[in-house]
């Protein structure tokens, strides 16, 4: 049983290090592609439920370039819609100290769906569109439910199997302890004791008496032989 849960346990590991790592992918390479694009106070984080599409939602955020205007909300999208390895159906770019026009299209937050940045840009790679996001943080969110409930189950098993072998140790002491052969139960809390007469010579370690002449017993004296008496002398 310890052999199978661990075996569980190293299961799920693994897939937790590789759901993990897939995830952490694709959030350090969207944050270094910005980062070598020039932004600065770059931030990425993944939404998923209703509002989000089936491959969730990336969500970016960069400080605000003067030099880029109005323009900054597609130039960081076109950076992510390059580098970022997991499918999204939608981006959110976030501008923060957004000092642009209002009303130019890029008055923060701005969300594209994946369809509007494949109409705007071009078509992915392959391999940067093989991995949906939600999916990436649902099997991270799936390995460790999974991984958590193995435990609390190999806790459960361990615990039961102390308390049986605890309840079989008493149920012994009990059997042994309620009685001797030959005396009865022990009396209870408030009873007086019975009496029982001595064990016999040899029951319960009581060694018998020694034998004569043994262990320094002196031997009985030895009765004195009959001698007839002596006759009278002849005259």
């Amino acid at each position: 049983m310890k052999r199978r849960a661990g075996a569980v346990l190293v299961v799920l590991a693994l897939a937790l290090l590789a759901g993990g790592c897939s995830l952490v992918n694709a959030l350090v390479s969207t944050d270094s592609a910005l980062t070598n694009a020039g932004y600065t106070g770059v931030s990425t984080n993944i939404s998923a439920g209703t509002g989000h599409g089936s491959d969730g939602t990336l969500i970016v955020a960069v400080n605000y370039r003067p030099s880029q205007g109005s323009a900054i909300c597609k130039k960081v999208a076109r950076v992510v819609w390059d580098n970022t390895p997991a499918r999204f159906s939608f981006l959110e770019v976030r501008i923060n100290n957004y000092q642009g026009p209002p009303g130019s299209g890029c008055t923060p937050p701005v969300m594209y769906s994946h369809k509007q940045l494949l109409a705007t840009f071009h078509a992915r790679p392959d391999h940067l569109d093989a991995t949906p996001l939600v999916n990436i943080g649902g099997l991270v969110r799936d390995v460790v439910i999974g991984g958590v409930t193995a435990l609390l189950l190999v806790v459960g098993v361990t615990l039961l199997i102390v308390w049986l072998v605890r309840r079989s140790k008493k149920r012994k002491q009990a059997a042994l302890g309620g009685a001797l052969p030959g005396y009865g139960a022990y009396p209870g809390p408030g009873q007086p004791a019975a009496w029982y007469p001595p064990p016999a010579p040899g029951q319960w370690g009581t060694p018998p008496p020694p034998a004569p002449g043994q262990w320094g017993t002196p031997p009985p004296p030895a009765a004195p032989e009959d001698v007839p008496p002596s006759a009278p002398p002849n005259g």
